[in-house]
């Protein structure tokens, strides 16, 4: 049931990945960017191939959500689009709960650090993954067809990545 779960989010992924890079009207490199460091993670964990440590996948996806999120310094100050934070939360969301998933998972013992276990660390993940996901697909129902599309298959890839977390 793990392994179904942890493929229907790869694909989900992969159709965020696809609307980003169809989207050439409104170019979003760092939204494709972090889509596609999500989609090789997602792939080389879910097919074992084991190319990259999960904690490089991890640090990988967090630090391409930071970047994201953040824009050059300029004079004026300027917004970040609350669609372009809303897919940094998903990369941290999704690269801490790779992360924890393989601590949980992967060792012989469950381990607890600082008196909480993994489990307690990935119920809390589930509870922010459904939070941002929610409010991702809430906020782009105004949005263009392309950015709804892909936030609402990101959305689908955090809530299948945290349900699979459990099974």
């Amino acid at each position: 049931m793990s392994q179904l779960l942890h493929v229907g989010a790869l694909g989900a992924s992969a159709l965020g990945l696809c609307c980003a890079a169809a989207d050439v009207a409104r170019p979003r490199r760092r939204e494709l960017a972090l889509m596609a460091v999500m989609v090789l993670a997602m792939l080389d964990v879910v097919t074992g191939s084991s190319l990259f440590p999960v904690v490089w996948w991890s640090a990988a996806i967090v630090a391409t959500s930071v970047a994201l999120a953040v824009h050059r310094r300029r004079a004026a100050p300027v917004r970040v689009p609350a669609m372009r934070l809303h897919a940094a939360l998903s990369g941290v969301v999704m690269g801490t709960t790779m992360l924890v998933m393989a601590h949980a998972h992967g060792s012989a013992v469950s381990g607890a650090h600082h008196g909480v276990s993994a489990r307690a660390i990935l119920v809390v993940l589930a509870a922010a993954a459904t939070i941002v996901a929610a409010s991702a697909v809430w906020r782009s129902r105004r949005g263009h067809p392309l950015e709804r599309a892909q936030h609402a298959s990101t959305a689908a890839s955090l809530l299948l990545l945290a349900a699979a977390s459990f099974a």
